[in-house]
């Protein structure tokens, strides 16, 4: 009799030891949960914040969706958007000409897309 209450007792005490251990991890998963949630809300406003200025800045906005599907920007549309886009790329080819393989061919090439959209 004497044995089966030791058994008993240690079988409550390992018991105790497994909830203790339990409900220590689970205090932390609490703990990184909200965390994670301050996180969430955090990105949230961000993601919000950029929305709006998204919203506003139309440029930006049509920029975006020129370069995620180019197939849905009409030539009429977003011609002047291209053109800006073109020279800044003319821009940028010209300041870093001594990296391209052949400079004159890009810069000609660029000027004479630039002139097709009407910025030449």
């Amino acid at each position: 009799m004497k044995t089966a209450l030791a058994e008993i007792k240690g079988k409550v005490e390992a018991e105790k030891e497994t909830y203790a251990e339990y409900s220590a991890r689970n205090e932390a998963m609490l703990d990184q949960f909200e965390a994670l949630n301050a996180k969430a809300i955090e990105v949230g406003t961000t993601v919000g914040s950029v929305q709006e200025q998204m919203k506003k800045d139309t440029m930006a906005r049509d920029l975006l969706i020129l370069l995620r599907n180019p197939v849905s920007a009409s030539y009429e549309e977003y011609s002047p958007l291209a053109l800006v886009l073109l020279k800044s790329i003319s821009v940028w080819a010209n300041i870093n000409k001594d990296k391209f393989r052949f400079p004159s061919l890009v810069g000609k090439n660029l000027e004479e897309l630039t002139g097709y959209l009407g910025g030449g």
